[in-house]
């Protein structure tokens, strides 16, 4: 396994263009399999030994060792993936057989902030320091466009094209997509822009300190302390405004696949996912105000 596992790592990061954060966890997965392997063999197998008993016996151990059944789903997602990656190069092993079942976990629905909430933090605040500038920009921008945190510390200068209000994005895979950007965060884009020395099209659009593209942590870090001054709940990141962006969109009649567009998803079905929000909404609205509504 020890050959093979830095090959598929390399794929997924090079090939199919998975963040680092991604592939780590892939590792991590790969290399506590490998460990209860050689506790259950006494040596690290070859791939082509591991059977499809070896599958199972791990999934019953996570299990036993009470992991989180998200946990246990992901592990076995990891071993499908690496048991694919390894038959498109005609290498045997890993079995993992369909009638291989993870636990059935339970659809969620994303949470997301209300219209209200989003306004309180983006016009009720006072945005007066560069910093606070450069925040609200950034803010704006993930509500506006529903892009991924990894993808906008990614972006550069060249990317935003403000005549046309338009903004080109990598996504997974090193796809690229264009989704416009709002009227309101190309006002905050530009006043944050004033804030900074003259950049190159190659330049970075957000940058901390020394003038270094922000990292995935400090966005998370903002958003968390922005989003808290109106949110008291937890999971307050980036990417409740990209559940919120899409929630909004559907809730003000935008159709299904014009969002999976805008979002990036490879399938139709990623996206449904809002489409049940919405629908909890009109089911509570109608809960609330008609009068024969009790058992609905």
């Amino acid at each position: 396994m020890e050959s093979r596992v830095p090959v598929f790592l390399d794929h997924l990061r090079l090939t199919r263009g998975f963040s680092p954060h991604t592939v780590a966890a892939y590792r991590r997965d790969l290399e506590d399999f490998r460990g209860f392997l050689e506790k259950r063999h006494g040596v690290s197998p070859r791939v082509e030994d591991i059977a499809d008993t070896d599958v199972r016996a791990f999934l019953a151990d996570l299990t036993k060792r009470r992991l989180a059944e998200r946990t246990v789903a992901r592990r076995l997602a990891t071993l499908r993936s690496f048991q694919q990656f390894l038959k498109k190069r005609g290498t045997t092993g890993v079995e993992v057989g369909p009638e291989v079942k993870g636990p059935r976990l339970p659809k969620d629905l994303p949470r997301t902030l209300s219209v209200e909430e989003i306004r309180s933090v983006l016009d009720d605040a006072a945005w007066e320091t560069d910093r606070d500038l450069r925040d609200k920009a950034v803010l704006e921008l993930l509500y506006s466009t529903g892009i991924r945190v990894s993808e906008l510390v990614g972006l550069r200068h060249r990317d935003l094209q403000t005549k046309s209000g338009l903004l080109s994005v990598r996504g997974k895979g090193d796809k690229e997509r264009r989704v416009p950007v709002g009227k309101t965060a190309l006002s905050a884009l530009k006043n944050y822009g004033e804030t900074q020395s003259h950049s190159a099209p190659g330049d970075p659009l957000f940058v901390g300190r020394g003038q270094n593209p922000l990292s995935v942590r400090t966005v998370q870090r903002l958003v968390k302390q922005h989003l808290g001054r109106v949110a008291r709940r937890s999971g307050l990141s980036p990417h409740l405004l990209r559940h919120t962006f899409a929630t909004h969109l559907l809730d003000h009649g935008a159709e299904l696949r014009a969002v999976q567009e805008l979002l990036g998803h490879a399938s139709l079905s990623s996206t449904q996912i809002y489409t049940r929000i919405t629908m909890e909404r009109l089911k509570q609205a109608h809960a609330q105000a008609h009068p024969r509504a009790e058992n609905t």
